[in-house]
């Protein structure tokens, strides 16, 4: 089953040293003192959304990078080491899938953290650092924290706390009578093709420092670059399980039905959300028999549900915020909603499809 962690607030902890905690102090060998941390990130995703707290059987693995310079991880130097953490729980210390151990000379270790693991995959590592991502990886990254022998031997661990860089938008999808069924058919793709009525954006630049989004806000794409050529995938939701699997014509078609059901979710690129322009714009791929219908559906992100008095749109950064989309389909147009849902709720919208 695929994970999704909830996003928290970035800050920097350093844990105090007590009875609870001693458990956490490295074990010292020949004036060798490893390096050891821990991590607050409270519901994140592995390669896909991540749900509930850090726990035994729900366990976080980010690569945590090691520096002798504060902000640079540039390869080599000053990088001074790099390797996979596991973190189990929010208070018991990780350590280096390879152990690494602080200099004895007491000079201060820097370090940051990024999700997903594979380094290979996180391209221009230096102040910054670029992930390209699919629609169904969760993209996180945790602030520079620091620390050295002698505070380590004191029991003093390194905190990380984990932030979403991605926005989540969940689809249910309904008929609104059995005689929309007989018009539309199955559902054979869904993809995000216009973000603020421009392009949608596949990669992500970190800063390292603080484990946010690179200078610059999604709506400039300072901080996400790279057009999609063909907009971003929906990946299919099966038995509210996140799936790898993206909706297609084979074997993840989806059923249109009567009733509304999580349908299909994608990680993409945030937004600022405006007033005066659509924020986000489906491709929807229909098919019925051999009729295939495409239709391009706009809509705005609302912060209540559409139904309740007055719901307000959303304004401002999607980051970290999860929208929950209803297409509707209807005889002759497909209507769509969204809402907010967890991570932290943005909002709701409807659409309907004619």
């Amino acid at each position: 089953m695929k994970k999704l962690y909830v996003p928290v607030l970035a800050l920097l902890t350093l844990a105090s040293c007590s009875k609870s905690e001693l458990a956490n102090r490295p074990v010292v060998e020949n004036d060798m003192v490893e390096i050891m941390a821990t991590s607050k990130a409270l519901t994140i995703e592995t390669r896909a959304p991540f749900e509930g707290q850090i726990a035994d059987g729900n366990n976080l693995t980010a690569v945590v990078l090691g520096s002798t310079t504060s902000g640079d991880y540039t390869e080599t130097t000053p990088r001074y080491c790099d390797g996979e953490m596991t973190f189990a729980d929010n208070t018991t210390a990780a350590s280096f899938a390879t152990p690494q151990y602080y200099p004895v000379s007491d000079a201060p270790i820097f370090l940051c953290a990024l999700y997903p693991t594979a380094l290979a995959d996180w391209k221009d590592i230096a102040t910054t650092a670029k992930y390209t991502f699919d629609g169904k990886t969760d993209v996180m990254a945790a602030a520079e924290v620091s620390g050295k022998k002698s505070t380590a031997m004191a029991g003093t661990v390194p905190s990380f706390t984990f932030n979403h860089l991605l926005t989540k938008l969940i689809v249910k999808v309904k008929a609104d009578g059995d005689a929309a069924v007989g018009v539309w058919g199955d559902i054979t793709g869904i993809s995000l093709v216009k973000a603020n009525n421009g392009d949608v954006f596949d990669t992500a630049e970190v800063t390292l420092a603080t484990g946010a989004a690179a200078t610059g806000t999604a709506a400039t794409g300072t901080a996400f670059s790279n057009a999609a050529a063909n907009g971003m995938a929906f990946y299919r939701i099966d038995a509210a399980a996140y799936t790898d699997n993206a909706v297609d014509d084979a074997d993840n078609k989806i059923a249109l039905t009567t009733t509304a059901e999580e349908a299909a979710y994608s990680l993409v690129a945030p937004i600022i959300a405006e007033n005066g322009v659509k924020h986000f714009a489906l491709k929807v791929d229909t098919k019925l028999g051999e009729t295939v219908t495409t239709k391009e559906v706009s809509f705005d992100l609302y912060k209540a549900k559409v139904g309740e008095e007055d719901p307000a749109v959303f304004s401002g950064d999607t980051q970290g915020k999860a929208f929950e989309i209803t297409l509707t389909f209807k005889a002759t147009e497909i209507v769509a909603t969204a809402t907010v849902t967890d991570w932290v709720k943005g909002g709701n919208t409807e659409v309907p499809i004619q």
